[in-house]
C-alpha cells in the first residue's frame, strides 16, 4: 500500500529448499505481526528492485528537507522499544523522523527531516 507507515524487507541467503522454507517462515512472521502485505519474491530482478528502492530512501527523503542522519545500534530485542521512543520524541518536538535500519543486526539510521534554513537543527 502506498500509505504504509513501515516497509520491512527481508533477505535470505540460504540456497535451495532450506532457503525457500526460511523465506516462507519470515513471510508468516510478517503476517502474524500485522503486515498488510507480505510476499516472497522468487524473481531476482524484482528482489533487486525492492532493495534498490531502499537505497533510494535517503535521496527521496532529502526532497522533504535537509536530513540529520544518526547511527544507533541496539540489541535486536530492543528495536521495537527504540522505534517507539524515536516516534515519541519526534511527536513531542513536532519533527518528522524516518528510520532506515538493518534490523537483523540492530543498526538504526534515524533520519531527522529538518526545515531548510533551520540552523538550530
Amino acid at each position: 500500500s502506498a500509505d504504509a507507515n513501515v516497509v520491512l524487507l527481508g533477505r535470505i541467503d540460504t540456497p535451495g529448499a532450506e532457503g525457500d522454507a526460511e523465506a516462507e517462515q519470515m513471510r508468516e512472521c510478517f503476517e502474524k505481526a500485522g503486515a498488510g502485505w507480505a510476499v516472497v519474491s522468487t524473481d531476482q530482478q524484482e528482489a533487486d528492485a525492492l532493495f534498490q528502492a531502499r537505497r533510494l530512501a535517503y535521496p527521496a527523503l532529502e526532497r522533504l528537507g535537509p536530513l540529520l542522519t544518526e547511527d544507533v545500534c541496539v540489541p535486536r530485542m530492543a528495536l521495537p522499544e527504540m522505534l517507539r521512543r524515536i516516534e515519541e520524541i519526534s511527536e513531542r518536538h513536532d519533527v518528522h523522523v524516518a528510520n532506515v535500519a538493518h534490523a537483523g543486526d540492530g543498526n538504526l539510521h534515524p533520519l531527522i527531516i529538518t526545515k531548510a534554513g533551520d540552523d538550530a537543527a
